[in-house]
């Protein structure tokens, strides 16, 4: 049987708390920014950890506030697959490999 961990935060758990490898994290408060994002989705250690962000239902006007959220979503990942593909090693190609040995 897979063991599951589940933590259901807010924002005042973003920095701080260290947690065992979650596999579900709720998360009350939706991020502002891509610190605040990269903080709650630090807290899903697992491998293949899921994270929800709750939000309020717009109020008569629509659901306006949703749209917001899955674009500001959207942009943080963005952000994050740029930051992973720039900082994680590669190896370097064969003619990188001889033109540094050149040098």
């Amino acid at each position: 049987m897979k063991e599951s961990n589940l933590l259901i935060s807010n924002s005042l758990l973003e920095v701080g708390i260290e947690t065992v490898r979650c596999n579900l994290v709720l998360a009350f408060d939706t991020p502002e920014d891509f610190m605040s994002f990269a903080y709650q989705k630090v807290k899903a250690r697992n491998k293949n950890a899921s994270i929800v962000f709750m939000e309020q239902e717009a109020s008569e006007g629509g659901n306006i506030r949703g749209g917001e959220l899955k674009a500001k979503l959207a942009s943080f990942c963005s952000v994050e697959k740029t930051l992973l593909d720039r900082c994680s090693y590669k190896d370097p190609s064969p003619e990188e490999v001889l033109e540094a040995d050149q040098v």
